[in-house]
């Protein structure tokens, strides 16, 4: 369980590094919506390193386990589809087909809180 505090810090350090590139080298680069996107990729970052740092000092269980991979990938996919996708003006790159990954990130977050709720009802039921 260890591994999901190395997972939380470097999504710590690269929240902050992104953050900052937002802030200083892409505003006014991309449009207010773009940017908006790019913001909400750092923001649900942020807010997801806080069950990894709670599941690293838990005991292990299956499901525990299951929830920070959910949560290590959907913010890999959502948050980084958020970086990635309205920077293209910047990067000039073509990267339209990560479009899909976004939901895909999303919907593997809840299923991290889903699974850390049905671990801990089942904790709390013994």
């Amino acid at each position: 369980m260890k591994f999901f505090l190395s997972i939380a810090a470097i999504y710590g350090f690269f929240g902050i590094l992104l953050g900052a590139v937002g802030a200083h080298a892409l505003k006014g680069k991309i449009s207010p919506n773009e940017f908006n996107n790019y913001r909400i990729g750092v923001e649900y970052l942020f807010f997801h390193i806080a069950p990894l740092f709670y599941l690293s000092h838990q005991n292990k269980s299956l499901l525990k386990l299951l929830s920070g991979i959910c949560f290590s990938i959907g913010i890999l996919f959502f948050s980084g589809s958020n970086f990635i996708l309205p920077s293209q003006p910047v990067h000039l790159l073509n990267v339209s087909f990560l479009k899909p990954i976004t939901p895909v990130g999303g919907i593997l977050m809840m299923a991290g809180w889903f699974l850390l709720f049905m671990d801990t009802f089942k904790t709390t039921s013994k």
